[in-house]
């Protein structure tokens, strides 16, 4: 719907504790101090200066609903001309232990839920480290996987929103529409210390392509501000050096520069 990039005279809504409080890093032995660390908020701030207004929406620190919250946002929400949620796990993805679902916190998909029926742009801007529920996926006009993305990655999602770059990312791994459709569902927890891998080569897309089930976004999948026509594609399989050999033109047919796969 071209709702991206943002336009330069737009009033902005900024929803959501982690647009001043963003997720970078995963725990554990994983996190370290950066040297520099801006906020999604500060770059917003500084690029449409009054035209930016901001609301928490939610704790990050209590998954509970607070009403407060929510209606600040909605109140915000009315007065601008496009909204911004960001939304995450915040620090519930570390080594030695498991998320116990797969949904983003419950303050978190309720305050969605409000904003949606605000009957506004929306663009949906979630922080993690691995595949979540996306809750009103077909009421949301953009999302943007930020994933953890590090110390610059406020800076980098300001250009990306403001179409200095286009993003041009894909992703590392399938979303299932149900959690229940991946075939180690039935399995996962183990028991005391010990999970099994029953499902052995089948995992991510392989395991919805053997029972024939439809990913929400598949292995590979990512959209650029672009368009990008493919031609004379041939598949040669190599037997002399084990290998399957793909050749074929890809040519960028749109006005931005991009990348793709």
């Amino acid at each position: 719907d071209s709702v991206l990039p943002l336009k330069h005279h737009l009033k902005i809504a900024v929803i959501g504790a982690l647009a001043k409080n963003p997720l970078i890093q995963g725990q554990g032995s994983s996190l370290v101090q950066p040297l520099h660390h801006q906020t999604a908020y500060n770059c917003l701030k500084q690029y449409y200066q009054d035209q930016v207004l901001y609301s928490k929406g939610y704790d990050v620190a209590d998954s509970k609903t607070n009403e407060e919250d929510v209606l600040e946002a909605i109140e915000i929400s009315k007065q601008s001309d496009t909204i911004l949620i960001f939304a995450g796990l915040s620090d519930s993805e570390s080594e030695g232990y498991d998320r116990l679902t797969s949904s983003l916190p419950k303050n978190q998909i309720d305050l969605i839920d409000a904003l949606t029926k605000i009957r506004k742009p929306l663009i949906l801007i979630i922080q993690n480290g691995s595949p979540v529920a996306i809750p009103k996926l077909d009421q949301v006009d953009g999302l943007l996987m930020m994933y953890l993305s590090g110390e610059g990655g406020s800076e980098a999602l300001l250009d990306i929103l403001i179409g200095r770059v286009s993003p041009s990312g894909k992703l590392a791994e399938t979303y299932p529409i149900n959690v229940s459709d991946l075939p180690s569902h039935s399995k996962f927890g183990g028991k005391e210390k010990n999970v099994y891998y029953r499902e052995r080569q089948l995992v991510g897309y392989r395991g919805l392509d053997e029972r024939e089930l439809q990913p929400q976004f598949a292995f590979g999948f990512g959209l650029t501000y672009t368009s990008f026509s493919y031609h004379h594609f041939t598949l040669y399989n190599d037997i002399e050096h084990r290998r399957i050999v793909i050749k074929g033109t890809i040519k960028n047919i749109g006005d931005m520069q991009a990348k793709t796969v």
